[in-house]
């Protein structure tokens, strides 16, 4: 198999500047391929895009299917109708040299948090036959990645081996609508890396 001669640039989404303290998959993300494509580039190399397990490394996910829930870009979320010019304003001061991911992270879990409960009251038939269906093609890792994570919250990140099978159960029913919730967040973060895509 023969394969052209093509160039390009290695980056990943969360370098892009932005003043929601990482880069995302937002309107910076869309500048940038474009001028990929100005340029004559052929080629975006992003790294890994999963969910980053300790140390918020890409190369250290606690799920080989999950994406970053940090790479969901609040402003498509506010197009989607999900967020308000309100909820984005009074951001908090983020450093424009380096991510702080404990400062980010809180930020992006109340954004994203704010925008799944807007999409709970105000789903139109659509918006839920689109969440059911995505979550239906990917339930073969969805259901228990969205537990796992659930439960790594409730268990305050108590190594997995530790927690009670037999509370597990219960705690399940306890934690539904957080397990809805990252669904959700995974829901939007695959809608938008492929839409960029």
């Amino acid at each position: 198999m023969e394969f052209q001669r093509a160039s390009g640039i290695l980056l990943h989404p969360t370098s892009f500047p932005g003043k929601y303290g990482i880069g995302d998959f937002g309107n910076e993300a869309y500048e940038f391929v474009n001028f990929l494509s100005k340029s004559k580039q052929k080629l975006w190399q992003v790294l890994p895009l999963n969910y980053p397990g300790f140390g918020n490394s890409p190369y250290n996910p606690i799920s080989a299917f999950a994406g970053n829930p940090l790479l969901v870009s609040p402003e498509k979320l506010k197009k989607d109708g999900y967020l308000s010019e309100n909820d984005l304003s009074n951001l908090p001061k983020f450093d424009s040299e380096k991510v702080e991911f404990e400062k980010v992270i809180e930020f992006k879990n109340k954004i994203l948090q704010k925008a799944y409960s807007n999409f709970e009251k105000n789903k139109t038939s659509e918006d839920e036959r689109n969440f059911k269906e995505f979550c239906l093609q990917n339930n073969y890792w969805l259901d228990d990645f969205a537990l796992f994570v659930s439960l790594r919250k409730y268990y305050e990140r108590i190594v997995w081996n530790k927690w009670d099978e037999n509370a597990i159960r219960k705690v399940k029913i306890q934690l539904a609508e957080n397990i809805l919730f990252h669904k959700f967040a995974q829901y939007k973060f695959h809608q938008q890396w492929f839409e960029l895509k």
